[in-house]
């Protein structure tokens, strides 16, 4: 007891109790939770496959995607479509060959009885025949025929030859009526707009140099005629100030008219409308028609494809590829390909170049060289 007592008191004789917390020390905390290994493990197992099943699924839709992308190319779309069609024509061929095959082991040899009834058959048809014979001839001597009435043959011929010739005129008289109305939605007459579509085809056939311009009418290229200068029209009246066309328009006016030509083709067409005179005003109504028709020429001139097709400005059986940008009918070009052809190119020429300079620079040393010992040559002989 004593003992005990002694150790609850300190040195300097002050009770434990009675010391202050800050010279003793807070006591350390401690926790101890202790999981079950089961649980955690089970937890594991169940992180593991949720990571197991996005994995999964991740690979999966990536295999989908790079499958949707092949069939989306041209060339493996175009190759499946090839395979499917030789898959078909080996069906169908091997299918008839077995048709075949079937047909031959089945056929067998006509019976002696089939070739009798065969027999006996084309005697009764031909006995019937003789006999049917018989009754016409002793009917035909004895029956009255009564004379044929009605409309002939040949009669039939005009009357429908008749028809088609006022079906046909009416037909052409609704069309040129059309035109009439057309012609005066144009502010004109139907012999002033006619006399203008010809005018334009001889001046078009005379521009490309046709000695002898003929100019046939014909409805289909009249209304053709017609609506393109319509559109024509009410592009420039809408891109015109005061009745002209600035030149810094023309541009402008030829692609919302939905035609794209080349920068040459605009300044020759423009020199030969213009006779090469430099024009220091807007250009009018009429002589932009004729620039366009002298660019683009109508079918009706009968002339051939005036047009060339260019680097920057291609053309496609007779269409413009710019009118094709964006449609499905246009892919991106390789630009890796071209930008390679041009660099190649003109490496070619540049080593070619370089070439040339290397051999006529030896043929200038050679001439030095030779000249001197034939100068020598001369002062020994002296």
């Amino acid at each position: 007891m004593d003992s005990i007592t002694s150790r609850n008191v300190t040195a300097r004789g002050v009770p434990l109790s009675r010391q202050s917390i800050a010279h003793i020390g807070r006591p350390i905390a401690q926790v101890s939770n202790i999981h079950d290994p089961l649980e955690e493990a089970e937890a594991a197992r169940i992180q593991f496959e949720a990571k197991a099943a996005v994995d999964i699924q991740r690979i999966f839709r990536g295999y989908v995607a790079r499958n949707v992308y092949k069939k989306l190319l041209k060339e493996e779309r175009e190759r499946r479509e090839d395979e499917q069609k030789a898959a078909v024509e080996i069906q169908r061929r091997y299918r008839g060959h077995l048709t075949r095959k079937t047909k031959i082991e089945k056929k067998t040899g006509l019976s002696p009885e089939l070739l009798q009834w065969a027999k006996d058959f084309k005697e009764v048809q031909m006995e019937n025949a003789l006999e049917r014979h018989k009754k016409m001839t002793v009917l035909s001597q004895t029956i009255y025929h009564p004379k044929q009435t009605g409309p002939t043959k040949e009669e039939l011929t005009l009357a429908a030859i008749q028809i088609q010739k006022h079906i046909r005129g009416f037909i052409i008289r609704k069309r040129f009526e059309k035109l009439e109305r057309k012609a005066v939605w144009h502010g004109s007459t139907f012999s002033k707009m006619v006399r203008d579509y010809k005018n334009m085809l001889r001046k078009c056939q005379l521009r490309h140099g046709v000695d002898r311009p003929k100019t046939p009418f014909t409805i289909h290229d009249f209304n053709e005629y017609l609506d393109m200068r319509k559109r024509y029209e009410s592009v420039f009246d809408k891109k015109s100030f005061g009745n002209e066309l600035e030149l810094i328009e023309l541009e402008a006016f030829f692609r919302e008219s939905d035609l794209y030509p080349s920068a040459s083709e605009i300044d020759e067409a423009m020199d030969v409308v213009l006779h090469g005179h430099d024009v220091k005003r807007g250009l009018l109504k009429n002589e932009v028609l004729e620039m366009v028709f002298y660019i683009y020429v109508p079918k009706a001139t009968g002339l051939p494809m005036t047009r060339q097709s260019t680097w920057l400005n291609p053309i496609i059986d007779g269409v413009e590829a710019r009118k094709l940008i964006g449609s499905e009918f246009v892919e991106k070009a390789p630009l890796e390909v071209c930008a390679k052809l041009v660099i190649d190119s003109k490496r070619e020429r540049r080593e070619r170049e370089n070439q040339e300079k290397e051999r006529k620079l030896e043929e200038e040393l050679a001439k030095n060289r030779k000249t001197p010992s034939s100068r020598g040559s001369n002062k020994t002989e002296l």
